[in-house]
């Protein structure tokens, strides 16, 4: 008998499946590498193939894998960020699609995410006291995660009220306290938000009226500097002077903080500043800054 002619039958794939979790680092330093790892769920009747593709800092990275009925992986990425990106926050996107092995042409959009990571990195002080480095509290010349995470476990212990904590390096805002401001201004600093701390910034009701300086100095001494200053502002204000001895080269530079001083408004005051000489410091001449500071 002829064989009868029936409507057409239509055979489809409708492929499932789905990102199930994304595991990437919400911080990281400029110039290092970080893992990104993206686990998936595949079709709950059928063997599919799955291809995940991360865009991230100006590059994409795919993979594939096959997939059982109902299965579930992991893709596992390295990925680089390179070292002249901008510092701050930066969008990773992840996409998922799905196929058939046996026909690869048979494609699916499943699934994608978008992740923020921040960048940071370290950056040397904006601005330096007798000590060192404001911002790097571990003193290692630099400021990163490692000082963030130092201010941090000060203020913790401040709040159990364990006493005589304070470190005039982790104190960025010059308030004479470790707060979770200065805080959240080494964490602004590094991640390239702002580019200096309050307590860089001369304070502007305080002005310098003159400075004794010394005519010579000699190698390995102790220079004295007397700084008259006076409070035109409106407030009570408790300040220091920086001093800087800059050699009439350009390098090199020496630096000094002077004794704390309280004004009250309209009065004038004195600042002594106490610089050592190295004893192998270029000989010549030398031109000396100051500046009040918070």
């Amino acid at each position: 008998m002829p064989e009868e002619e029936l409507p057409v039958v239509e055979v489809v794939a409708d492929i499932e499946g789905s990102i199930k979790s994304i595991n990437i680092p919400s911080e990281a330093k400029r110039g290092t590498n970080i893992s990104c790892k993206v686990t998936t769920v595949g079709d709950p009747e059928i063997r599919t193939g799955q291809e995940v593709k991360v865009s991230a800092f100006g590059k994409t990275y795919t993979q594939k894998k096959e997939l059982p009925p109902g299965g579930s992986t992991t893709f596992d990425f390295t990925i680089s960020i390179p070292s002249n990106i901008a510092l701050g926050s930066h969008t990773i996107t992840v996409s998922l699609t799905g196929y058939l092995p046996w026909d690869p042409s048979v494609r699916r959009a499943l699934d994608s995410r978008s992740l923020k990571t921040n960048i940071w990195d370290a950056r040397r002080p904006p601005c330096e006291r007798a000590e060192g480095g404001y911002g790097d509290v571990d003193r290692d010349g630099w400021v990163t995660i490692a000082d963030r995470e130092r201010v941090r476990d000060i203020i913790m212990r401040i709040e159990t009220r364990e006493e005589g904590i304070y470190d005039p390096l982790a104190d960025v805002d010059g308030d004479m306290k470790i707060t979770e401001k200065d805080l959240s201004l080494i964490d602004r600093y590094i991640f390239g938000e702002i580019d200096t701390f309050p307590v860089c910034t001369p304070k502007g009701d305080i002005i310098v009226e003159h400075c004794k300086v010394p005519e010579k100095v000699g190698l390995g001494e102790t220079a004295t500097f007397e700084v008259a200053v006076r409070n035109i502002g409106k407030a009570k204000t408790t300040f220091f002077v920086k001093l800087r001895m800059v050699h009439e080269s350009g390098e090199p530079e020496y630096r000094a903080d002077g004794s704390k001083v309280t004004l009250l408004p309209g009065k004038e005051g004195k600042s002594i500043v106490k610089l050592k000489i190295p004893e192998r410091a270029k000989l010549g001449k030398y031109k000396v800054r100051v500046a009040p500071y918070v």
